[in-house]
Order: C-alpha cells, then structure tokens, then sequence
C-alpha cells in the first residue's frame, strides 16, 4: 500500500487517541515515565483513552476498535512488535498511527528521529516523544503486505524477513519474551548467533523487478527502511514514503563464507557483493 499523498498536514484540534500499551515492553520499566507522557499529552488538549495489552494480538484488536469508534490516533506505547500488531489493526482505516518508543529496538522510532542510533542501546525520552508528537505533523507511509500460504497475510511497516531473520524471531517469540526481558538487545545478537551455526538454506527463486536470482538461499530481507535491527544500514535506498520495496538476497555457502559474508554485510567491513543481490519493486515473489 503506497502513500497516496505525500503531503504532510497537522493533525486536528484536540485530536482524540487511543493509547495501547504493552506493559512487558523495555522490560515493563517504563511506567513513570509513560504517564509523564500521558500528562504532556493531556495537557497540550489531546483527549486520552488508554488500555493495556493482556497477550499477543490485544493491540491489533484495540487499535481496530479505536478506528472504528472514530480516534484520530493510536499510539503505540511499546516497541517494535507492538508497532506491528497495531499496525494490523489500522491498515485501510482513516486513523493515523503515532509513536511512544518504550521498546527494546525501537527501529522505527529510530528511523522517525525520535530515538538516537543504535536504538537497542539508547532509551527513549517518553516525555520528549509526547512532546514531539503534539507539535509533529500527519505523514503518509508505505505499508507493505506479506502473504504466506500458512496464513492471510500480514502488514508491515519495516521489513519482512526470509530465512534466518524469521527464524531468529521465531525463536525470540517461542521463549517468551523471556530472553528479550533479560538480556535486552543483546538477545537478539545471542540468538542471532546461534541460529547462524545451524542454519540451513533453501533453493528458491525471487523475483524483485527485473532481478532473478535463484540459488540456495540463506536470507531475504524486503524493507520499508534502511535501518536493520536499529544499528545496520542494509537498504541504503529504502525510503518509507516512495512507493517501492527494496528486496536484499543473500545466498548461502559454506558457513565459514557464510559468516564472513553476514558480518560484511552488518560492519560495513569487507566485500559482500558477492553473495548479495539488491533490487527496488513495488512486488517481490
């Protein structure tokens, strides 16, 4: 779904917002300076209902709930995947998303100016977000859509991951939360690093634009952003508003090769064209 206008405009006098929040966010540490948040807002003549998330997909369930009942908002007081799940909630709506970063990533908070980089290791102002959003503008965005033969499809804001990235998430989201809760951002690094060692890849053929490439596949990322995980650039080129997706592949070899190759890729350091295809389109296959 590419932004039908690309111009910004302010948001309504005294705009009515549904505040979700995902009180495991951050490691659920966040709460005093979340209702700062919530008296900045209030004050400025926002009208502020809230409500807390119980499990997963509560937040796209209350965000929906708020389009239908006519908010002019949702803000999504949590991180990244509560982003997600509100997004799914508000895709075909009139109702604007806004942000209140109380993640562990933080990526697109990070992309929007509202966190610095890397994200996983600063913590966000909550007061100087709400701050910045009773001053900030309505921006249209790209939203992409991945449709899986597993399921109906699901929106997305930032990226959708291929191969390691989803297996990484999958085994994130099977402990818990548990590990994000201890460990922070350096979860997904520990994880990361040990999905890496037994990793397989899969021959497959995508298509993105007039590229093809068909090999043994380890990872595609098809991103909305540059931003990767709120510290790597990947998609040097991908832009939130321009109407395209950009589709990185990267294909397997020996682990070793591998291993070289990813951490090219993620430093910056070394030579990761080799295995590394990159093309903009606004359909991937």
């Amino acid at each position: 779904m590419p932004a039908a206008s690309r111009a910004a405009h302010r948001l309504p006098d005294a705009p009515r917002a549904m505040l979700v929040v995902n009180p495991k966010a951050g490691g659920g540490r966040r709460g005093a300076a979340l209702h700062q948040a919530i008296g900045i807002l209030v004050e400025a003549g926002w009208r502020v209902d809230w409500r807390s998330t119980e499990g997963p997909g509560h937040a796209e369930r209350l965000a929906r709930e708020a389009a239908s009942a006519g908010h002019d908002l949702v803000v999504a007081a949590g991180g990244d995947g509560t982003v997600h799940e509100v997004t799914q909630g508000l895709a075909d709506s009139n109702t604007a998303l806004a942000l209140l970063p109380a993640g562990t990533g933080n990526v697109l908070a990070g992309q929007l100016g509202l966190v610095r980089l890397p994200t996983p290791l600063n913590r966000v102002d909550l007061p100087a977000a709400a701050r910045a959003l009773t001053t900030g503008l309505l921006r249209p965005i790209d939203l992409g859509f991945a449709r899986s033969c597993r399921g109906p499809g699901r929106f997305f804001v930032l990226w959708a991951g291929i191969g390691l990235d989803a297996e990484v998430i999958q085994a994130i989201e099977t402990s818990g939360h548990k590990l994000k809760q201890m460990l922070g951002p350096a979860a997904f690094g520990l994880v990361g690093a040990q999905t890496l060692l037994t990793a397989t890849s899969a021959h497959s053929l995508v298509r993105a634009g007039d590229l093809r490439v068909k090999g043994d596949l380890l990872m595609a990322l098809i991103s909305n952003v540059p931003l990767y995980g709120g510290s790597f650039e990947i998609a040097h080129a991908a832009c939130l508003d321009d109407g395209r997706l950009d589709t990185t592949a990267f294909l397997s070899s020996t682990p070793l090769a591998t291993l070289g190759h990813l951490s090219a890729v993620l430093t910056g350091v070394g030579d990761s064209s080799a295995l590394r295809f990159d093309r903009q389109s606004e359909r991937v296959r």
